[in-house]
């Protein structure tokens, strides 16, 4: 980095400039560290100055299996026959948890997380969270 340096003659004669270059240790950088982030795993905010193993604190509790329909729960149902239903959005996840499954524990839709780790930052939705805050703040 370099900085122009103006000085004048003491005889009143021309100003002169010169640039010189910046030592790199003296120019002081601050670093800011986002508090919250969302977690790629539970898709929860969690601060991140306290991102914990679960039981010492708020930790991350998830499936790191699928979500599958079973079809025999619904057997006149032509979509689940047809397999074009997203479990992880469709209404039956809400209405009837039983009829889906996880892989990786054979829980319901609506059983608790299998696995608890600590909360995993997913970096593109913080750009994207980020971008939207700081066009919030203008």
């Amino acid at each position: 980095m370099f900085v122009e340096q103006t000085t004048e003659q003491p005889s009143g004669g021309k100003r002169t400039s010169k640039k010189r270059e910046l030592d790199s240790h003296k120019a002081a950088e601050t670093v800011l560290v986002r508090r919250y982030a969302r977690c790629q795993n539970c898709n929860e905010d969690y601060d991140v100055q306290f991102n914990l193993e679960h039981g010492e604190g708020e930790g991350c509790v998830w499936h790191d299996g699928d979500l599958v329909l079973i079809p025999e729960a619904f057997p006149d149902d032509d979509e689940v026959d047809h397999g074009s239903i997203d479990p992880y959005t469709d209404w039956r996840r809400e209405e009837f948890p039983d009829g889906l499954e996880w892989t990786c524990c054979e829980g319901d839709a609506s059983a608790e997380g299998c696995r608890k780790t600590r909360h995993d930052c997913d970096s593109s939705t913080d750009d994207e969270s980020s971008s939207k805050e700081e066009e919030e703040e203008k």
